[in-house]
């Protein structure tokens, strides 16, 4: 009986998975922003962009599978950390203009 109440507390809420299925949606969306980097990244760049937004795309997914969908609200601002500091760095730095 105590490892039917221990599962249940572990287990997630419905808000918990809605609210982490909006942050994947969101993560998703973002894919647009990360593949029209190639507007103003080098290839090089843009390979490495789109392969940092499908690690966290697939992170957020393992993580919704494995009952932790409140970690995946943190994947789209990670994202967007990444994505437009990545480009304010290649601005400045590497001298990149769309």
């Amino acid at each position: 009986m105590a490892d039917t109440t221990s599962e249940a507390q572990s287990r997630p809420s419905i808000i918990g998975y809605v609210v982490g299925g909006l942050a994947l949606a969101g993560l998703l969306a973002m894919s647009i922003l990360f593949f029209a980097t190639g507007l103003m990244a080098p290839l090089w760049a843009l390979i490495g962009f789109i392969a940092i937004w499908a690690i966290l795309f697939l992170l957020g997914c393992v993580w919704m599978v494995r009952r932790h969908p409140w970690r995946v609200v943190l994947l789209p601002i990670i994202a967007a950390v990444i994505l437009f500091g990545g480009l304010r760095a290649g601005t400045a730095l590497l001298g990149w203009t769309p």
